[in-house]
């Protein structure tokens, strides 16, 4: 069009140079007529059927382009409202991805020899060292490891226990080498005689890192119970000489328990050579599968156990495989894994997998029966075991355990449950009032369980001074929350 417009236009405004006919605008259709006449030129109607005909052009073009513009756009509402009804429709059908387990701890255990301070850094920093070769192998399979420990033989083996202030020294020495080779948590081991056991308040009043445990075993067939008086004498004086009780934290009174456990306090090491251990928390895996088969309808108890168990052995038997190929490259041998299902005071808790299985709630009728059923089911994982293998139910490590405290359950309740259970009665508040009697008597029953049944099992108890039945308890830890004060029966 405007090739065609132009020369007209300037031929038209030189014809008016001549004849003094003023030329229209050049931006006005009138180019198109003669002013001279009035009515449009033969030229002019020409031009003008260019001019109409490149309009039409324009018209039909913007019209084309109008439509397909709202087609493209159609178009791609259905595409989009076609693909977020797949997505829902994917979402409605596929199921939550399960948690991956966390790893609580690897645990590399030694033997130290007494007095031998160039032995027992050698033997610290190359277990160091194997836990940092483990953990990060793990980590590289995606795993996420929450802590590094080391074991020791028992104390006494290589610690002076002629007095508190050479006990103090000494276990000073393994903390300050503990220290510099990168270890933040370790176990002394068990006290196994009386001086050893008096100790133990003044160790951990020392030292935050250093965990110490007190094995209560059998005298003619019955629990010993001088040695319970002695751990219940030791609970209470840590109670009172540590903040808040917390050191209770640190020491374990043990029954039939096993050496290379890899949990802490009750973890101790027995061999010439280093070994090391793996210990998870499993609790959100085996609860959110608990939960799962609840939501496919009415769960059987036959069920229950097997998709607990495929749920655990889906990460279980890889870090398994993993920590026996750091075994073939390192040359230290593997313990195994304890396929305990431990909580985490911040994760799902367990109390919501018992709700799911149709049997109540936690400390109803039937929480036995589904607490025996987890716990066939962690002993029966395909993978190589050690420890205590069963389930845990620490009050003040499970947040939902911590709620229904005193409400749906009792110590009592525990005590039962530890026939089916792997722990006992650990991380459990009990008035701190409560005399060195009541105490004993209750580690009495739980040697008694775990001597009878031929299994370990542990007592973590806290007096919380001050504080009655029924109160709460006002800890400061990470590793623990708060619950109600038990009343000892």
């Amino acid at each position: 069009r405007r090739r065609t417009a132009r020369p007209f236009c300037a031929r038209k405004a030189e014809a008016a140079r001549r004849t003094g006919v003023l030329a229209p605008p050049r931006s006005s259709s009138s180019l198109l007529f003669s002013r001279r006449v009035g009515t449009p030129s033969r030229r002019s109607r020409r031009g003008l059927s260019i001019m109409w005909a490149a309009g039409q052009r324009r018209q039909r073009w913007g019209v084309t382009l109008a439509l397909a513009t709202a087609s493209m756009a159609v178009a791609t509402t259905a595409i989009a409202v076609q693909s977020l009804s797949g997505r829902k429709r994917a979402g409605a059908l596929a199921k939550p991805a399960a948690p991956r387990m966390v790893v609580r701890t690897v645990t590399t255990g030694v033997t130290l020899k007494p007095g031998d301070c160039a032995q027992w850094e050698k033997e610290l920093r190359k277990a160091a060292e194997t836990n940092m070769k483990v953990a990060a192998a793990l980590k590289e399979a995606g795993f996420e490891v929450q802590s590094t420990r080391i074991t020791t033989n028992p104390f006494e083996e290589y610690i002076q226990t002629d007095s508190v202030d050479l006990a103090i020294r000494d276990a000073k020495e393994i903390e300050r080498v503990a220290t510099k080779a990168g270890i933040s948590l370790i176990s002394l081991g068990p006290a196994t005689r009386s001086e050893a056991v008096q100790l133990i308040p003044n160790i951990i009043q020392s030292s935050s890192i250093l965990s110490v445990s007190i094995p209560v075993g059998l005298k003619n067939g019955a629990p010993d119970y001088a040695r319970a008086l002695e751990a219940a004498e030791a609970c209470i004086n840590i109670s009172r000489n540590t903040p808040g009780g917390i050191g209770n934290f640190q020491l374990a009174v043990s029954f039939n328990a096993r050496p290379n456990i890899p949990f802490f306090p009750v973890g101790f090491h027995r061999g010439q050579s280093a070994s090391f251990a793996i210990g998870c928390e499993s609790t959100p895996v085996v609860s959110q599968a608990m939960m799962e088969a609840g939501k496919e309808g009415e769960v059987t108890l036959e069920q229950l156990g097997p998709a607990i168990r495929e749920a655990m052995e889906r990460d279980m038997k890889t870090i398994d495989k993993i920590a026996k190929e750091c075994e073939r490259k390192m040359g230290v041998w593997y313990d195994g894994m304890d396929t305990s299902v431990a909580p985490n005071p911040n994760e799902l808790s367990l109390t919501k997998g018992y709700e799911a299985s149709g049997l109540g709630r936690f400390g109803e009728s039937g929480s036995l029966c589904v607490s025996s059923i987890i716990t066939s089911a962690a002993k029966s994982i395909g993978v190589r075991r050690t420890g205590y293998s069963g389930l845990m139910l620490p009050p003040l490590e499970d947040y939902g355990l911590a709620h229904m405290a005193m409400d749906t359950y009792t110590i009592s309740d525990l005590l039962l449950y530890s026939a089916v259970c792997g722990v006992g009665l650990d991380t459990v508040p009990v008035p701190g009032n409560t005399p060195a009697t009541k105490l004993a008597a209750l580690y009495c029953d739980c040697a008694s369980l775990a001597f009878r049944l031929d299994k370990p099992l542990t007592a973590r108890l806290f007096p919380v001074v001050g504080k009655k039945a029924g109160e709460m308890t006002t800890f400061n830890s990470p590793y623990m929350c708060n619950g109600k004060i038990f009343e000892v029966p």
